[in-house]
């Protein structure tokens, strides 16, 4: 969650969708709760700065995540300065951050947004959740497996055994 508000490292296509989609919400939910509010003077200047702060922060990871997007694209964030050219830069800025894909492994911005794991599934890096099959568990158990560490199940430690197997990520 953290990596919103830096520029290292890369955004795919789908994480920019979805970080632009949470911020039109969130200035969609605050434009509607300020149109809302009674016009006295302690909520006005309160909201004038509540303003500030929401409106700065979403302003802030909406650039944030047009560079990174750019990163994933081999290009550096000054690109975003496309996007001030009237007419043609807002529409090329769109249709390259939201439909071209970016490269394809490593760039000179960082490994890519996916990365193929060692049983072949793809993977988010960077805090992403993992794709968690039966092909992962067998793989996970395999290498917990070949440390040489020994384990026993908590079935098999109360049963009073303490020889046994993993049997992590099979079902029964």
């Amino acid at each position: 969650m953290g990596e919103i508000f830096w520029v290292d490292g890369r955004n795919a296509r789908g994480r920019y969708w979805m970080t632009a989609l949470v911020e039109f919400v969130v200035l969609l939910g605050y434009c509607v709760s300020i149109y809302s509010k009674d016009k006295m003077t302690f909520a006005n200047n309160l909201l004038s700065f509540t303003s500030l702060c929401v409106i700065g922060a979403v302003t802030w990871v909406s650039f944030v995540n047009r560079i990174r997007r750019y990163h994933d694209l081999d290009k550096s964030g000054f690109w975003i300065f496309f996007a001030l050219i009237p007419i043609i830069g807002p529409m090329w800025q769109f249709i390259e951050l939201g439909f071209r894909r970016g490269t394809q492994g490593g760039n000179s911005y960082g490994p890519g947004p996916y990365v193929t794991s060692d049983h072949g599934t793809s993977e988010l890096t960077g805090g992403g959740l993992a794709k968690v099959d039966d092909a992962y568990l067998e793989n996970y158990a395999r290498r917990f497996q070949e440390q040489n560490v020994p384990h026993t199940s908590l079935a098999n430690s109360m049963a009073g055994s303490t020889q046994g197997t993993a049997s992590f990520g099979r079902r029964r």
